[in-house]
């Protein structure tokens, strides 16, 4: 009998530092735009890196959410939690960290330039789950879609957590070699 394939949730990341959070760039090897350039990829909200005052507001957003999630900390930290607020790396590459948060890297007729747009989280429903699959029957790499039956938000989904019956959609399709 066929072992089922592993599946893995994927997305592209975003970036965490305040002039770029929560936002990701598409950029050819001279650092040019191509999110234009994308098949079949929806319009989206224009990168545009946080100017003092948006990374001054991102600022305060996360110290009066910390100041609000204190008494939290304090009880997970009590209760021996993993979870911890300090889990980002250190800086290693402020032109791709915060001067800007590329996420593909695609000349005209790569590869990477087929990728789905499904896998950018700000242009598809949050309850849309992507998958990466690899498959050794047939030595292939899928990424697939469907539409999952949690409640909830994007920020935070609680119950459900199965396929909606017929959403799911095979979106992308390479040889792993």
């Amino acid at each position: 009998m066929d072992k089922e394939p592993e599946r893995h949730r994927v997305e592209f990341a975003s970036g965490s530092a305040a002039s770029v959070e929560n936002r990701r760039s598409f950029r050819d090897h001279e650092r040019n735009d191509i999110e234009a350039d994308l098949p079949g990829w929806p319009s989206g909200q224009a990168f545009a890196v946080r100017g003092f005052f948006g990374k001054l507001g991102r600022h305060v957003h996360r110290v009066v959410t910390t100041l609000l999630m204190l008494p939290l900390y304090i009880i997970a930290g009590a209760l021996g939690s993993p979870a911890s607020p300090d889990k980002r790396g250190k800086l290693e590459e402020r032109e791709n960290e915060v001067d800007d948060f590329p996420v593909i890297w695609a000349g005209v007729g790569e590869t990477a330039r087929t990728l789905p747009w499904q896998l950018d989280p700000s242009r598809r429903s949050w309850r849309t789950v992507t998958e990466l699959e690899l498959t050794e029957a047939d030595g292939l790499v899928r990424i697939t879609s469907y539409e999952d039956t949690a409640r909830g938000s994007r920020f935070l989904a609680w119950g459900g957590g199965e396929k909606v019956p017929g959403s799911e959609a095979v979106l992308w399709t390479l040889p792993r070699k």
